[in-house]
């Protein structure tokens, strides 16, 4: 921000405060939302550099002119975007083939990036879907593979084929335990994270034994 006073020239040694609002947590390097700084020379107040908080929405920095009969300020408005990926792939290759009323073994893990680095705290959603074919739909199917909920209830409570995620520090995704009801078939896992990155495994489910 650039102070001037009533004849245009710079206004040097003003005070500007600064202040952050809003619901997303964002903060001023050093973690106050409100900075007072003294202007230069040329009369410009730079405030410290700003944090990004850790929920998306909407933020508002305003500048504020103090040692003024009437205060000026200056508001301007930011946003803060959920984290995002752009490239998501699985860790294996090992083929996803399971017996009716059993347990896929092992647990499906995926990498999330932006930009070739690691995506932290991103957003994903796993979904399985009825068919083999795209046409089938991109609908979460009814019957098939499943992911269980935590909680008390029983276990045919908490079944869902529509699970969210969120990546960890590293941007790993690592999905829980994949079951299957008595449908045998062939089925598809998508993996879809906030930025579009995507992910279409084939599952396949055979006789029982």
């Amino acid at each position: 921000m650039r102070a001037e006073r009533a004849d245009k020239k710079p206004a040097a040694q003003a005070k500007v405060r600064f202040t952050v609002t809003g619901g997303t947590g964002t903060t001023f390097e050093g973690g106050a939302t409100t900075v007072t700084v003294t202007t230069k020379a040329d009369g410009v107040a730079k405030a410290p550099a700003l944090l990004a908080g850790g929920k998306p929405g909407a933020l508002t920095v305003k500048a504020t002119l103090l040692g003024t009969t009437k205060p000026v300020t200056l508001g301007l408005r930011g946003e803060v975007t959920a984290p995002r990926a752009d490239k998501l792939v699985r860790t294996d290759e090992t083929e996803l083939t399971c017996e009716a009323g059993a347990t896929f073994e092992g647990r499906i893990a995926l990498t999330a990036t932006r930009d070739g680095e690691a995506a932290p705290g991103v957003a994903a959603t796993a979904t399985v879907l009825a068919g083999a074919d795209p046409a089938d739909g991109e609908k979460a199917a009814d019957k098939g593979p499943y992911f269980l909920t935590p909680g008390d209830e029983p276990a045919e409570d908490r079944r869902t084929r529509e699970l969210p995620l969120t990546t960890d520090a590293k941007g790993n995704l690592l999905l829980p335990e994949l079951h299957t009801d008595d449908t045998t078939g062939t089925f598809r896992l998508r993996v879809e994270t906030t930025g579009g990155a995507v992910v279409v495994l084939e599952l396949k489910v055979t006789e029982a034994a």
